[in-house]
């Protein structure tokens, strides 16, 4: 399962890239590029509650399996297709790939504990989230060298590939049958709403999606759209914004490599506590003098964000139900990435507005009063319902 997610990471980070290069080649501009990749995550927003709800009524395996063979067919298909295609074309692929992210996702995430016993369930989550930032790296290193060789469409050829050898490691799972009760069939809607409802009852896990989403609208989207801005405005390079996207991932893979092996009594205090130092980003843009400064706050908030990311996954895989496992990550997976282009789209207008100084401080305000209060919901400091605290 973590080669065939090693897989998948890297191709889905050339994927966007082949995209992106493919219609530029072929004399679109921003709006029209801007509309393909924005299917993607539209997608992934629309499909998460439905991937959820699936990855839930059938075998784990089994969704991941037809998740990467429908992401084998897309990049077959793109490869044939992308420089010809209508652009309403390449967004219908660009779509289902978003849809087949959406399905796989919490399918993933679901599956971890049963086919690993409970204690090596952090760990294994450490490693999926270096394998992650690892392909940040790779991922797009690759996809360079394969439009600079022989073009930007053998990118789809190369995501066809990852998710063929994909798809044949997750064949070798060994996931054991969910016995299902066949008597009782529950409607789509009704089970959609049974996911749902959980959250809200394990309040710490509701409150947390909740605060998490806060900083996501006000920080993570302003510095999102500001980094590559400042980059070029105040040093006259990229050379700032790739670094730190760079330096980013590999302070991310530090902090996880710690969290592998952390037991920790109180995780969600150790995670806000480090989650609270991503605060140095907005702080370093709002006073952008110094171009190392910049890099090294990115270093300190790529460090400041696996203790929860661990944490976080492996309390959600050990206190939800097996049945509804897939459904709870799904709403967490949605909440955070529908409110990822939400906090992109008014960072220019409330800069426009306010300045940029002044909006980034404002979310750091809100950013750091989110985490606190957080912490007074009972559950979260131990990232385990009260009633499981003795």
């Amino acid at each position: 399962m973590w080669s065939a997610g090693a897989l998948a990471v890297i191709g889905d980070q050339v994927f966007p890239i082949a995209i992106a290069i493919t219609m530029l080649d072929r004399g679109a501009g921003a709006s029209e590029l801007g509309l393909v990749l924005a299917a993607r995550v539209s997608a992934f927003v629309v499909m998460s509650l439905v991937g959820g709800v699936w990855a839930d009524r059938l075998q784990r395996k089994t969704v991941m399996i037809y998740t990467d063979i429908t992401r084998l067919f897309i990049g077959i298909g793109l490869f044939i297709a992308a420089p010809a295609a209508p652009t309403a074309v390449l967004v219908v692929f660009v779509f289902l790939a978003g849809t087949a992210t959406a399905f796989g996702m919490p399918a993933s995430g679901a599956i971890l504990p049963t086919i690993l016993p409970k204690e090596f369930l952090q760990p294994a989550n450490a490693a999926r989230v270096i394998t992650s930032r690892l392909g940040n790296i790779v991922g797009p290193g690759i996809a360079g060298i394969l439009i600079a060789t022989v073009g930007a469409r053998y990118g789809f050829l190369f995501t066809g590939i990852m998710f063929a050898v994909g798809t044949l490691l997750l064949v070798r799972i060994n996931e054991p049958k969910v016995e299902v009760d066949r008597t009782i069939k529950p409607s789509f809607v009704r089970e959609l709403k049974e996911g749902l409802s959980l959250v809200w009852q394990i309040r710490w896990v509701a409150w947390s999606i909740a605060a998490f989403s806060v900083s996501i609208t006000f920080v993570i989207g302003a510095e999102i759209v500001l980094i590559p801005i400042i980059s070029r405005r105040e040093f006259g390079t990229d050379f700032v914004y790739t670094t730190a996207m760079a330096v980013f991932s590999a302070g991310a893979v530090l902090t996880a490599l710690v969290a592998a092996r952390w037991k920790s009594r109180y995780p969600g205090l150790m995670s806000v506590i480090f989650w609270s130092f991503f605060a140095s980003v907005p702080f370093a843009l709002a006073f952008a003098d110094s171009a190392w400064v910049i890099i090294l706050a990115y270093f300190v908030a790529g460090m400041s964000t696996e203790p929860l990311g661990v944490f976080w996954t492996s309390a959600l895989q050990r206190e939800v139900p097996d049945e509804l496992r897939a459904r709870v990550m799904s709403v967490d997976a949605m909440a955070s990435t529908a409110l990822m282009p939400i906090g992109m789209a008014i960072a220019g207008p409330m800069m426009g507005i306010f300045g940029e100084t002044n909006y980034l401080m404002f979310g750091v305000a809100v950013f750091l009063s989110a985490n606190l209060l957080i912490l007074f919901v009972p559950g979260f400091i131990r990232m385990k319902t009260p009633t499981n605290n003795k």
